[in-house]
């Protein structure tokens, strides 16, 4: 599939000043992290992640594009080719902008897993 296929790009991400685990007063410049709501946010975030990606049908499509039409089942017509080519094209386009979405909240939830990570190893070390 080409880029062109996919239409525009993804916008950038911005996190919400009120994100929730960032409550509470400034601490050294900035918001306090309630590292376990955080935690507990990023697994309820991977259980979603897995949720919208689906599951793999017997012919290698996702179960939520549902099944495929053909020319077997609209006929050898103009009217009906013309369709199909349409409706191809919009699944090209919106396959790949939720693919671009599914990569894209993937990406978030494992940058708030390291995040967590990373301030764990980080806290436990300044502790020994």
């Amino acid at each position: 599939m080409s880029s062109e296929d996919l239409g525009t790009p993804a916008p950038e991400l911005e996190l919400e000043k009120n994100w929730p685990g960032l409550d509470g007063a400034p601490a050294n410049g900035g918001p306090n992290a309630d590292h376990a709501r955080i935690k507990k946010i990023a697994e309820a975030l991977r259980h979603e992640v897995d949720t919208l990606k689906g599951s793999m049908d017997q012919g290698g499509y996702r179960d939520w594009f549902g099944p495929q039409v053909g020319p077997a089942d609209t006929g050898k017509w103009k009217a009906a080719d013309y369709f199909g080519q349409n409706v191809t094209q919009g699944y090209r386009v919106l396959t790949g902008k939720y693919q671009a979405l599914l990569e894209q909240y993937e990406a978030l939830v494992v940058a708030i897993e390291k995040a967590v990570k990373n301030y764990e190893k980080s806290h436990d070390a300044s502790s020994a």
